[in-house]
């Protein structure tokens, strides 16, 4: 379902529900809705896994900016590293079992405080990669990741309810190597939003989380560490645009309809529609993980043969060990 049947389903849940009140900030309600699924729930195609280079006798590196805030799986050198939390944990891996200079352990880091690059008066168009600008800072040439502020301009016919033109906080990650003369570089998937000429650029902006290592690499490499990690939902702008999944349609727009009315504090009508919301979706996740459940219970080789998952692995003394599959 793309966004205009979304926007047509949540009308009709305002319609039924006798209210109005709710139209004006219809896509925003709209987001919010898709966005809190996704925090509610894992959606098996926003998991997305990076590579990230490793920097010698460097301890902090940046998490990708459409990184969600939720479970994350970091490796390194092909060997998974453990979180570890807790300061006392740190300091006993540290001392007692001799794991100094050891890229094993991680924790999350303090956010960047300040943004490393400021381009104003750039200028984007919805549907389009391409960010017109003047300047021609190397780091633009790369791959980092930007966001976008808004402005005000009551004259812009894209402009929202309150004249401001407004990309919203969402991420999007440069097109590395293309750079043009200073005067333009893409990005790496389509901009969604309103057009406009004076928006505000960061480059690796204030808020872009990072993590740290216990133990730094000996050496740079590319590639070292590889993220795995549930990343934010695109922004739905344009009729033709489609969530990333596509059957989320219906509960998107009942969930925005909750939201709106949380916000109206219509609080009885707001449980309806989040119970239609959360029902949509949690029979489509148990639809989808019937398959997994069916391989499990899959023999391998022969009707004879032996289970996926746990099974005992005979080690060189006289017990043994469990060993995932």
């Amino acid at each position: 379902m793309n966004l205009y049947q979304i926007r047509r389903e949540f009308e009709k849940a305002n319609r039924s529900a006798g209210l109005n009140e709710l139209d004006s900030y219809r896509d925003d309600w709209i987001n919010a809705g898709w966005e809190r699924i996704c925090e509610l729930f894992v959606i098996p195609s926003l998991v997305k896994t990076v590579a990230i280079d490793a920097v010698a006798d460097q301890q902090f590196y940046l998490m990708p900016l459409d990184y969600s805030g939720t479970e994350v799986s970091l490796m390194y050198l092909n060997r998974r590293l453990d979180p570890i939390p807790d300061e006392n944990l740190k300091l006993k891996y540290e001392r007692r079992t001799g794991n100094r200079g050891r890229v094993e352990y991680w924790d999350w880091q303090q956010s960047i405080q300040e943004s490393f690059l400021i381009v104003e008066n750039c200028t984007l168009t919805n549907g389009s990669k391409t960010i017109l600008m003047s300047n021609g800072d190397v780091v633009l040439n790369e791959s980092p990741w930007v966001r976008f502020d808004p402005y005000m301009d009551e004259a812009n016919t894209t402009a929202d309810n309150d004249g401001e033109v407004d990309p919203q906080d969402y991420a999007y990650q440069i097109e590395a190597g293309t750079l043009a003369g200073g005067t333009s570089f893409d990005l790496t998937t389509e901009y969604r939003g309103p057009t406009g000429s004076n928006f505000v650029c960061r480059v690796r902006p204030e808020g872009q989380q990072q993590f740290k290592t216990y133990g730094t690499p000996a050496a740079s490499e590319v590639g070292a560490f590889s993220m795995t990690y549930p990343a934010n939902p695109r922004r739905l702008y344009n009729n033709s645009d489609t969530p990333e999944w596509s059957n989320m349609g219906r509960p998107i727009a009942y969930m925005a309809a909750s939201l709106g009315l949380e916000w109206l504090h219509a609080m009885e009508l707001s449980k309806t529609f989040w119970g239609r919301a959360m029902s949509r979706v949690r029979d489509l996740e148990r639809r989808r993980n019937s398959s997994q459940a069916q391989v499990s219970d899959m023999t391998i080789g022969t009707t004879i043969g032996r289970k996926t998952g746990m099974r005992s692995v005979r080690t060189g003394g006289n017990f043994s060990r469990s060993r995932g599959y």
